[in-house]
Order: structure tokens, then C-alpha cells, then sequence
């Protein structure tokens, strides 16, 4: 069974810094899946703080929007010469955020697409943006690829790892990573812990019916995290692509006791699919 390949891509830009190594990632994954390309970019707000210590001129408010709207030309115009070269079908959504917070808008605009491509939080994104791959998991409800900030090859979809946990968003991304796999594609459950294991069995057999190749191995974390033991497999497997369903617990719980979503989202080693 063939699932539908991905026709429509929301690639967010948050920086023209990123903006290469996205493009390198985004533009041959559109080609091959023979999808339109969205580029996606909010102009940052300048935020002014009502501080003493302070001094927020006009001045400065001028020069960093003038910075934001010259980075936005730049990265529209990237992305408009890079789709065009490789006859990628595309289209773009700029401007600004309209008195909404920038993240709101960046969400609303990748909505209306089969898959979400995004990078990993880095430095060179403006603080202003507001960014985090966390926010767009939780604020998009669609299938996410995060990018590492050291960039990925595009050929993904060959070897696969699911972390599996048996939760909701597990289930919901093993199988968005159908229309991402190749045909007879090899994909790994991973289980950590004993999390899932019941129902790993259960989700081989499902995605067998769609001719992938599948296994299950249960893993221990030991003195590792959940997320450090997931890299390791992925690593031992050869995988292109982890796939895991992200938040089953509480974004707060996770900020506070540390977890799998975070950590993962924080420090990805490798393409990562993801969902809420």
C-alpha cells in the first residue's frame, strides 16, 4: 500500500543565517516528493522594555527593524532564486506579525500544509522572533521535520527510527512518517524502558501492511536519558530520520523535571519528525 506523498510544504526561515542549510534540506525533499514549497517568514517585533536601566531610543527601534525587513529581502529572495533553479514549485508568505506574537503568525501560516519543515533553535535566530521547534510542535498540529542546526542530508526516509511509548502522539507520527518513507523502506520501533512495549508488536504489524520493513528492539536507558538512548539506536541503526511523538506530558512538567520531547527538540543529532 502506497501511502500519499506530502503535496504542499511549509518551510519556516527564521534567519537568513539558517536560511542555506534549510534550502539545501527543503528544496530537494519538495523535488522529490514533487510538492509545492511555502517559504514562510514573519518580520520579528522589536520588543521595548519599560526598564530604567534601559535606554531604548527611537534610533534603536529604527535600526533594528530596518535590520529585520533587510534579513526578510534577503531571505525572500534566497529562497525565491534557490525553488526557482531546481523548478520547485513554490510560493511565499511574508510580512509581519500584526500586533500577534511573532510564533502565532509563523503557526497559522504553516497550517494549511501536509508537512512542516523547521530548524532547531540556534543563536544566530533573533530573540525577538521568539522561536523555539517546541512552539511550532505544540502550535501547528502538523507533522514537523526538525533540522539540526548543522544541517541533515534531504535523502531521508530510507532507515527510520521510531521512539516508541505507546502514548497518543507516538501513534500519531508513526504513521505521518508513511508518506515520508520510501516503498519497502526499513524502520526500527525502539522502546525505552519497557515504555510501549505492549503495543510495539501491534504497530510492526500495522506498518508492515504498508510494505515497510520493520523490527523492534527494547532498549534500556541505564544512566542515560530517554533521548540520549534514542540518538544511540538511531546512531547503531544507520537512521535518516527519528521519528516521536512530542509533549505526552506536559510542556510545564517537561520544562521543569526535564524530558524525551525537550531534549530531543533542544539538541537533535539527526532529522527528527515530529507531532503533537
Amino acid at each position: 500500500m502506497v501511502a500519499a506523498r506530502p503535496r504542499t510544504i511549509a518551510l519556516h526561515l527564521p534567519s537568513f543565517a539558517a536560511t542555506e542549510r534549510l534550502l539545501a534540506f527543503a528544496v530537494p525533499l519538495a523535488a522529490r516528493f514533487g510538492a509545492k514549497l511555502i517559504g514562510v517568514h514573519v518580520l520579528p517585533t522589536v520588543v521595548v522594555y519599560a526598564d530604567a536601566t534601559v535606554s531604548m531610543g527611537t534610533e534603536f527601534i529604527v535600526a533594528q527593524q530596518e535590520t529585520f525587513q533587510a534579513d526578510s529581502a534577503r531571505i525572500e529572495s534566497a529562497f525565491r532564486e534557490r525553488t526557482g533553479a531546481a523548478g520547485v514549485s513554490h510560493g511565499w508568505l511574508g510580512g509581519d506579525a500584526a500586533n500577534e506574537p511573532t510564533m502565532r503568525t509563523v503557526s497559522e501560516r504553516c497550517q494549511a500544509s501536509d508537512l512542516v519543515i523547521c530548524a532547531q533553535y540556534e543563536e544566530t535566530i533573533p530573540a525577538a522572533a521568539g522561536y523555539s521547534p517546541d512552539e511550532m510542535v505544540l502550535s501547528v498540529g502538523r507533522p514537523i521535520v526538525v533540522v539540526p542546526a548543522a544541517g541533515a542530508s534531504p535523502d531521508i526516509g530510507k532507515r527510520i527510527l521510531i521512539g516508541w511509548n505507546g502514548k497518543r502522539e507516538a501513534a500519531r507520527v508513526a504513521f505521518d512518517l508513511i508518506g515520508i518513507a520510501d516503498e519497502g523502506a526499513a524502520v526500527r520501533i525502539a522502546t525505552v524502558d519497557g515504555k510501549g512495549v505492549g503495543t510495539a508488536q501491534a504497530l510492526r504489524e500495522a506498518l508492515e501492511v504498508h510494505g515497510l520493513k520493520v523490527d523492534v528492539i527494547a532498549d534500556q536507558a541505564g544512566g542515560a536519558t530517554t533521548a540520549e538512548r534514542l540518538f544511540a539506536c538511531a546512531a547503531d541503526f544507520g537512521a535518516d530520520l527519528l521519528a516521536i511523538g512530542a509533549y505526552s506530558r506536559s510542556r510545564i512538567r517537561e520544562t521543569v523535571f526535564g524530558g524525551t520531547s525537550s531534549r530531543v527538540l533542544r539538541e537533535p543529532k539527526l532529522p527528527v519528525l515530529t507531532a503533537h
